[in-house]
C-alpha cells in the first residue's frame, strides 16, 4: 500500500509538472518520460531524450537542471545553438550507486529560441539492494569487426542465499549471457555474468541490456547495460559514390579509398551492371588503396542505387559501401529553322508549254531559277542576298522574249507584199537567227550576268552572255 502511495503521488506531480512546462518548448520532444523498472545496486542506468528545432528560429540550450539527486543530466556534446531541424540529445544518469528503493525525478530543460521557455522530462526507477554489478555495465570499447569477445561482470546478492538468477535473456542476436554460481553462503551468493559478442556483429555502435531472470515474484527481472562499437576492419572513404544526374550512355569517374589496420590485398569487387574499377597499383599488400570507379548510365532513365561489395584477403573482412546515379532522358537535339518560302519564276516557250530545264557547262553552275519571297526579312535569311542577280537575269529573259514576240508581230502585220525577193529572205534569216538564239538560251540557262553588263533593250543577243562562276549560294544544286 505505501508503495502505490508513493507511485500515485509521483504522478501527480509529474502531471503537475508537465502542465507548467511551455508548449512549444514541449513540442521539440518526441518522447518525454522513462520508467527503468528494476535496476541493480551500481547498475549504470541512462536514458538519452532527443530533442528536434522544428522552429524556423535558432534554439538555444540555456540550462539543463534535475529535480532529485538520484539522477543528474547533461546535455550531450559541446553544442548548445541548434538550427531548423537540427537535433539534441539530453542525458538522465541514474546514480544507483548511491541510492535504494523506487526514485522518480523531473529534468527541467530551458531554451531561448522563439521566446524563453521549458521542458520537462519525467524518469522513474526502482533501486534494489539484493543484487549489486560490479562493474555496472558491460562494456566493450571498440572492437575490431569479425572477432567474437567476451566481457565479464561480477553479480552479487547480499543477505539473501534463497535468491537465483535463473536465465539470461538477450533482444540483441549478436549479444548472448550466461551466469555461472561463484559462491553461496549464509551472507548471500554470487555469480560471474559472461556477456558475448558475436564475431558477425554489424558494424557499428550499440547500447543493449541482457535481462537477468530471477526467482523473485515481485521484481523477476534484472537489467544489465551493454555497450560497444564495432569497428570494420577496413575502412571505407567516401560511404556512398553519388555520381549525379547522366544521360543514357555517358561516364561518371570517382575515386575510392579503402583503408585498413594492417597490409591487406583486394580480390574483387561485387556490383551491378555499368560499373568499372580500376586497378590498385599491383598485387602488393598495403594498408591504403585507391580505387578509380566509373559507372556508365544505361538506357532506361530513372534512380539507379546499387550496393557495392569489397573482398579482401583478410579472414572474413569485407566491405560494402552504396553507389547512386540519376538517369535522366536523352536530350533533343534543337530543331533547324526552316528556310521561308520562295516564290519560283517559271519561263516556258509559247510554242512548247514544257517548263525550262537548267543545264549546266564546264565552268558554269547550274541554278534554279528561284527568287526569294518579298516577305522575308535579308537579316533573317542573309544568303538570300545573293539571288539579286537571279531575278536580274530571269528579267531579261523575259524582255528578250518579249522583244522577239514584238518584232514577229510587225513583220507579220507588214503583210507578205511589203518585202519581196532578198529583203524577204534576210528577214526570214534573222527571224530564225533570234529564235536559234532564243532557244538556247533557254535550253542553256546559264547563270546571271554581272551588274555592269547588263542586256540592252535593242539586243536580245547580249541576254545569254555568261559570266565565271561566282562564290556559291543556296540557289545551287
Amino acid at each position: 500500500m505505501r508503495r502505490l502511495t508513493i507511485t500515485a503521488a509521483f504522478l501527480v506531480a509529474s502531471s503537475a509538472a508537465t502542465a507548467s512546462a511551455t508548449e512549444w518548448a514541449q513540442k521539440m520532444f518526441a518522447v518525454n518520460q522513462h520508467d527503468f523498472g528494476s535496476v541493480a545496486r551500481g547498475a549504470k542506468t541512462e536514458i538519452e531524450f532527443t530533442f528536434r528545432n522544428i522552429y524556423l528560429q535558432d534554439v538555444r540550450v540555456v540550462s539543463v537542471r534535475s529535480s532529485c539527486g538520484c539522477t543528474s543530466s547533461r546535455i550531450k556534446g559541446d553544442q548548445r545553438v541548434f538550427k531548423t531541424h537540427e537535433t539534441g540529445v539530453i542525458v538522465a544518469h541514474v546514480n544507483s550507486d548511491k541510492f535504494r528503493g523506487r526514485k522518480g525525478a523531473t529534468l527541467t530543460v530551458t531554451f531561448d529560441g522563439p521566446g524563453r521557455g521549458e521542458a520537462q522530462l519525467q524518469v522513474r526507477v526502482f533501486i534494489r539492494d539484493d543484487f549489486v554489478f560490479r562493474p555496472g555495465s558491460a562494456q566493450f570499447g571498440s572492437v575490431p569487426h569479425g572477432t567474437a569477445f567476451l566481457q565479464r561482470v561480477q553479480v552479487s546478492s547480499p543477505g539473501s542465499s534463497s535468491l537465483r538468477i535463473v536465465d539470461v535473456r538477450s533482444a540483441n542476436p549478436y549479444l548472448s549471457g550466461k551466469v555461472v554460481e561463484r559462491e553461496r553462503n549464509r551472507g548471500g551468493t554470487s555469480y560471474e555474468l559472461q556477456v558475448r559478442l558475436d564475431g558477425n556483429t554489424p558494424p557499428g555502435y550499440f547500447h543493449d541490456h541482457l535481462i537477468l531472470v530471477t526467482n523473485d515474484r515481485q521484481y523477476p527481472q534484472v537489467p544489465v547495460l551493454v555497450e560497444g562499437c564495432v569497428r570494420q576492419t577496413i575502412s571505407i572513404s567516401p560511404a556512398s559514390l553519388l555520381f549525379g544526374s547522366l544521360e543514357p550512355g555517358e561516364k561518371a569517374s570517382k575515386q575510392l579509398v579503402v583503408q585498413g589496420a594492417e597490409p591487406f590485398l583486394i580480390k574483387r569487387f561485387v556490383a551491378g551492371e555499368g560499373f568499372q574499377f580500376g586497378n590498385s597499383n599491383g598485387q602488393t599488400p598495403k594498408r591504403l588503396h585507391v580505387i578509380p570507379v566509373t559507372f556508365t548510365a544505361g538506357a532506361q532513365p530513372g534512380k539507379v542505387t546499387r550496393a557495392i561489395h569489397i573482398e579482401t584477403d583478410l579472414e572474413n573482412t569485407t566491405g560494402r559501401l552504396f553507389a547512386q546515379a540519376t538517369v535522366t532522358e536523352p536530350k533533343t537535339p534543337p530543331a533547324i529553322a526552316a528556310e521561308p518560302p520562295a516564290s519560283s519564276v517559271v519561263l516556258s516557250d509559247p510554242q512548247d508549254p514544257r517548263p525550262i530545264e537548267s543545264s549546266a557547262e564546264p565552268g558554269v553552275r547550274s541554278i534554279t531559277l528561284t527568287r526569294p519571297n518579298p516577305e522575308s526579312k535579308p537579316s533573317e535569311h542573309p544568303n538570300l542576298l545573293r539571288f539579286t542577280p537571279l531575278s536580274r537575269l530571269t528579267d531579261g529573259i523575259a524582255a528578250a522574249h518579249s522583244r522577239y514576240e514584238k518584232k514577229l508581230a510587225e513583220h507579220s502585220a507588214s503583210g507578205p507584199n511589203r518585202e519581196a525577193g532578198p529583203q524577204k529572205q534576210e528577214r526570214r534569216f534573222r527571224d530564225e537567227k533570234a529564235q536559234q538564239r532564243y532557244e538556247e538560251l533557254l535550253e542553256q540557262n546559264g547563270p546571271s550576268p554581272s551588274p555592269d553588263t547588263q542586256p540592252a533593250d535593242d539586243d536580245p543577243a547580249l541576254a545569254t552572255q555568261r559570266v565565271p562562276a561566282r562564290e556559291p549560294f543556296s540557289g545551287l544544286h
